[in-house]
């Protein structure tokens, strides 16, 4: 399950920049003194007369759209927590009915992929209502190995005139594809979904 949250996405840029994406990471272990922090909080709680061990998430800072994960091998692989719940105030609430002392937890930026021209992919945390084309400007704020221009047309929007270094022209132009397919919206039309792989074709 994802969860929604409002930052000014200047500030998270300058701040913590686009590929920093995972800011939460601790080990579930039997003692509730090593796994609370400002961040992660465990403890055991009793629901209905049942004691539960829950996991507190409070995401900070923020940049929109968050997912709960945890990992059953001492963080070598790690899987979305579906059935966690929003509980207001940016936080993210997980209840278990036992918890592995192997067990880790970490709330994690969800993300869109766009891919250039050299196989390239970059990562893009999504902020709610995002256009895809105000994600490229805030990805070249952090990574100068990534550039592009663009053209703007009334009605229409942004065009995509160069990225990389690499002009269309001859014939040839920037043609955006999502999840394989040709997109009937533009760059500054279309808005990021988590889990989404955009490329960009010079055709």
């Amino acid at each position: 399950m994802i969860f929604k949250q409002a930052l000014n996405r200047r500030k998270f840029v300058r701040n913590f920049g686009i590929l920093s994406t995972t800011l939460l990471a601790h080990k579930g272990v039997a003692s509730i003194t090593n796994l609370v922090s400002s961040r992660l909080k465990y403890e055991k709680v009793v629901v209905n007369g049942t004691e539960i061990f829950r996991v507190v998430a409070t995401p900070s800072p923020t940049n929109s759209v968050w997912e709960l994960q945890q990992s059953l091998d001492a963080g070598t692989s790690w899987t979305t927590i579906t059935n966690a719940t929003s509980i207001g105030g940016g936080k993210i609430q997980w209840d278990a009915s036992s918890i592995k002392k192997a067990e880790f937890f970490r709330a994690k930026i969800v993300t869109a992929t766009i891919t250039v021209p050299n196989n390239t992919p970059y990562d893009i945390p999504l902020i709610e209502g995002q256009k895809l084309f105000d994600a490229m400007e805030s990805l070249k704020l952090v990574i100068p190995s990534f550039t592009f221009t663009s053209q703007f047309h009334t009605g229409l929007g942004q065009f995509v005139t160069s990225i990389n270094g690499t002009s269309q022209g001859g014939g040839l132009k920037w043609i955006l594809f999502v999840n394989g397919v040709s997109s009937t919206k533009g760059s500054s039309q279309l808005a990021l979904n988590a889990g989404n792989h955009m490329e960009w074709r010079l055709i």
